[in-house]
């Protein structure tokens, strides 16, 4: 898979990571106009979009914490294995999602393969689901004058 880029924290160093990380939140690079940009070694002015000052400083903040970090195109095919660790579950556990229709897939060969899109998809609409029964739980407890 060679579209997942990776970056380990061995890769920049932490005072590398802070020091942008500040440069991100504190003094992004904004022209006259007030648009964030990144200036260029020919003095002409990148543009940035919000969303992706934030990206940026989001992934040093991450760095900077001594973790690595992972970039993958949306459109990208996982292994069962890749999807497993995404969602916090087993390898068996992802395999028995696909096999049941809960999330769609196909097989190259033998291996099946899953659209990242389709797995954060099942995993957005689990949150849903999750936060949805903790509300009911909540309003069964007040309800029934339970403890919280």
């Amino acid at each position: 898979m060679g579209t997942i880029k990776e970056i380990l924290p061995s890769q920049v160093s932490s005072g590398e990571a802070q020091l942008l990380a500040e440069v991100l939140q504190i003094e992004t690079g904004q022209r006259s106009d007030g648009t964030p940009s990144i200036l260029l070694a020919d003095g002409s002015h990148l543009m940035l979009p919000p969303s992706v000052v934030e990206l940026l400083a989001s992934v040093m903040a991450i760095l900077e914490s001594g973790q690595g970090v992972s970039v993958v195109p949306i459109n990208a095919e996982l292994s069962t294995e890749e999807a497993a660790e995404i969602l916090n579950v087993s390898r068996p556990h992802v395999v028995k999602l696909l096999e049941t229709g809960m999330i769609p897939f196909h097989k190259v060969g033998t291996h099946r393969r899953i659209q990242l899109s389709e797995v954060l998809k099942y995993r957005d609409s689990r949150l849903v689901q999750f936060d949805e029964t903790m509300k009911e739980f909540y309003e069964f407890s007040v309800e029934k004058n339970l403890p919280l």
